[in-house]
């Protein structure tokens, strides 16, 4: 199947004020989980690269909609399909993972790469058609406190 995704535009505005504070919240979880991690430098690939114990590699993205608990109606996260260019960047899909922080840097969903599977156009306020988003059960989702 040929999918014609229609990207959100890029804002400049959200990228300076969200893209440091949430890599710096995931790069900290990572640490305390006793991850070595490689300097962090704008390569546009994967945010985040752990070096030790083995070769990983992690995206970050803030759900800004996500204030204090994940709403009950919310039964999916939306991975946004243009990503996927970096999980075919992976020997294997599950050495990158993704992480959809809450507003205040303190929670995150954890998604394998390999769960997104089977993109679909969701409409939404950016894009009323045309954008297509992996859409990943909470069920197969692990939250994970990063504070």
């Amino acid at each position: 199947m040929t999918i014609n995704n229609i990207k959100s535009q890029f804002t400049y505005k959200n990228y300076h004020a969200w893209d440091s504070p949430a890599k710096k919240a995931v790069r900290k979880f990572l640490i305390s989980m006793g991850c070595e991690l490689s300097p962090d430098v704008e390569d546009y690939n994967a945010d985040i690269k752990v070096i030790k114990p083995e070769i990983s590699y992690h995206e970050v993205e803030v759900k800004l909609g996500w204030k204090d608990k994940w709403p009950e109606w919310w039964s999916t996260v939306h991975i946004p399909y243009r990503k996927k260019r970096l999980i075919d960047m992976m020997d294997t899909p599950d050495r990158l993972t993704f992480y959809i922080l809450n507003r205040d840097l303190s929670k995150a969903w954890s998604i394998k790469g390999s769960l997104c599977k089977d993109p679909v156009e969701i409409h939404n306020k950016n894009v009323i058609n045309g954008e297509y988003f992996f859409n990943v059960p909470i069920k197969n989702a692990t939250l994970v406190t990063l504070q």
